[in-house]
């Protein structure tokens, strides 16, 4: 991610895309629209095909976390469907030790609702 320029809302000048994602405008938890800034974009992508997580053991599972980092993260494995691949994103600042929209993404979960082969309920 790049900079993020505050206006009346924040806006990201630059960002480097690690994955991309083809979407639909209804996704399982929700509509995208034109509205939407990237925070709202990938708290909605988070939450349609994540599984929660959190980057220090106080804090609460969420997923699309920012907030204290203790070095490493827990995936709620509970919410983990048999034989599904996920990936983690996010940036992990060591030093501060804060981590900044940490999310997963449910690979299988994305490609079955792609295929339109999902019976998803978020």
């Amino acid at each position: 991610m790049g900079p993020i320029r505050k206006a009346s809302r924040p806006v990201v000048e630059l960002m480097e895309p690690l994955f991309v994602l083809a979407l639909k405008p209804d996704l399982p938890a929700g509509r995208i629209t034109r509205d939407y800034d990237i925070e709202e974009l990938l708290a909605l992508v988070a939450e349609s095909f994540g599984v929660p997580v959190r980057c220090h053991p106080d804090e609460p599972w969420s997923t699309l976390y920012s907030g204290p980092f203790a070095g490493n993260h827990e995936v709620r494995k509970d919410r983990l469907l048999p034989d599904h691949k996920f990936i983690l994103y996010g940036h992990f600042d060591h030093e501060a030790k804060w981590a900044n929209r940490a999310y997963t993404i449910d690979i299988t979960k994305y490609l079955e609702w792609a295929r339109g082969n999902s019976t998803l309920n978020v």
